[in-house]
């Protein structure tokens, strides 16, 4: 057994352990589950709805269904694409919510745990700044596509994976995927980003 085959064996024994302890109501098995998953599910979600805030609602929304209901589960894929299927859905509701306005990406870190010391410092601030720029593009996407962008770029999903969370075709999600590249160089073509 090849040593990628050997770790994606170890990751689905750790996942169906974790599951198990889940539906036997383990206190520590929940903190576990939130530790290993809370800040990958943040990362999606901000990119998805625009707002570290909601993001953070979400992901709590998420872990809660996801723990109330391990049940459910039926291990047909894997609990991290369970999650982000859950997480997808969360989002894609409080999107349709009559008061929903997709605010614009918020600096909210310090620049102090943003710097690197061992960096340049115009270089940081350069990389710094075109973060910003591609996170307040994707956010200028239409909902739909910031899910397969975040799903794919950020979280390095498989296709495969992106349409069961998704729940559509590989198709559809590739087509979705070109269009979203498109629509996003566009966006920072405008801004000279390109």
């Amino acid at each position: 057994m090849d040593l990628a085959a050997e770790i994606r064996s170890d990751t689905m024994k750790a996942e169906e352990n974790l599951v198990k302890r889940l539906q036997a109501k383990d206190q520590m098995a929940a903190n576990t589950l939130v530790e290993q998953y809370a800040n990958r599910l943040l990362g999606v979600a901000t990119l998805v709805l625009g707002d570290r805030h909601l993001a953070e609602d979400a992901v709590q929304d998420t872990l809660f269904q996801a723990i109330t209901h391990i049940q459910q589960f039926r291990g047909d894929s894997s609990l991290y694409s369970w999650l982000y299927t859950i997480l997808i859905r969360i989002c894609r509701a409080r999107q349709r919510k009559k008061f929903w306005k997709l605010p614009l990406f918020r600096k909210e870190e310090s620049w102090d745990q943003l710097v690197d010391p061992n960096e340049d410092v115009i270089e940081q601030t350069v990389k710094l700044d075109r973060q910003q720029h591609v996170r307040q593009a994707v956010g200028a996407l239409s909902p739909h596509y910031r899910e397969v962008i975040a799903l794919f770029y950020f979280e390095e999903l498989s296709l495969e994976e992106i349409g069961r969370i998704i729940m559509k075709p590989v198709g559809t999600i590739k087509s979705t995927l070109h269009r979203a590249r498109k629509k996003l160089a566009e966006i920072l073509a405008e801004e000279g980003m390109e």
